[in-house]
């Protein structure tokens, strides 16, 4: 660790060091890189008996990583998705993206996370987990392009 200014401060992760991180974690994911964008496809299932869901994770350098969900179809009205499709994860007012945060131990599992209580709200019309109020685009603002 560096320090810097009497903190730690934590390495940035290449996008080689999120591969690997991805690997060892979820070898179902394979790894392309093209144009500065890493892009993983993979499985997560969140349940033994939930269904196999085919994810896409991209990671542009320095930009917040985003996650759409390619199969089975989610439906139209399915909450916490921006207007892109892909997921909302995380509340920005709780937490940010930087390039030193694990997207295997952050942006993975969440996605797993939030796949698991779409089926709960498939089934029970209401979203389990906590969540707040937001704007689809509210804390992309500067980030995505």
């Amino acid at each position: 660790m560096v320090k810097n200014k009497g903190h730690f401060s934590k390495p940035r992760f290449s996008a080689a060091m999120q591969n690997l991180f991805v690997q060892q974690r979820f070898p179902q994911f394979k790894f392309s890189w093209a144009s500065r964008i890493g892009t993983w496809r993979g499985t997560l299932q969140p349940t033994p008996i939930s269904p196999v869901y085919h994810v896409l994770i991209k990671y542009n350098i320095g930009q917040v990583p985003k996650v759409w969900v390619l199969s089975p179809e989610l439906k139209a009205t399915a909450p916490h998705r921006y207007k892109d499709q892909s997921l909302c994860l995380y509340w920005y007012k709780e937490w940010t993206w930087s390039p030193n945060e694990d997207i295997s131990k952050t942006i993975v599992p969440w996605a797993a996370l939030w796949l698991y209580y779409y089926e709960i709200w498939m089934d029970t019309s209401e979203w389990l987990a906590e969540s707040a109020p937001h704007s689809p685009t509210q804390h992309l603002k500067g980030v995505l392009k």
